[in-house]
């Protein structure tokens, strides 16, 4: 954070990443992806957002660069929100509602496609995920029915 945006990261960055950077890493080691590039808090182009993390690697069928965008979530238990499909209630947040998990990543996804010359020619090297560590399927399926594609 210091080398990349010429500040030291907060406290609650610090809290965030510890409790979540860790369990990604075990996964991907227990699913034998050990052998790829994790970037944290890799900023977008042009904008002051990051994204949580995108890994980087080679495709296991193609071979070719394949990069993931990860949306790191802690939430426990998330509902849809008034009605709207784009936006979700989580436990904590005082009502105020959030941007869904999925479109976030598929943003982030969309983002990177427009402003990255990599993928203007192969767009199909960029995929897209939310990550719910804390989450177990019954306190989130209800926000299973958003539309998914390789973007989220």
């Amino acid at each position: 954070m210091l080398f990349q945006m010429s500040r030291r990261s907060s406290p609650a960055e610090a809290r965030s990443w510890d409790a979540s950077l860790g369990v990604l890493a075990g996964d991907l080691l227990d699913t034998g992806l050990d052998d790829v590039e994790v970037l944290v808090e890799h900023p977008l182009p042009l904008t002051s957002r990051r994204v949580d993390v995108i890994l980087a690697g080679r495709h296991p069928t193609t071979g070719r660069g394949s990069y993931v965008v990860i949306e790191l979530k802690q939430w426990s238990s998330v509902q849809p929100y008034d009605g709207d499909a784009e936006l979700v209630a989580v436990d904590g947040y005082h009502g105020h509602p959030m941007l869904h998990p999925v479109a976030q990543v598929r943003h982030y996804c969309e983002y990177l496609l427009d402003f990255t010359r990599l993928f203007h020619d192969q767009p199909d090297a960029l995929a897209g995920a939310a990550y719910l560590h804390n989450a177990v399927d019954d306190r989130v399926a209800s926000i299973f029915d958003y539309p998914r594609d390789q973007f989220g």
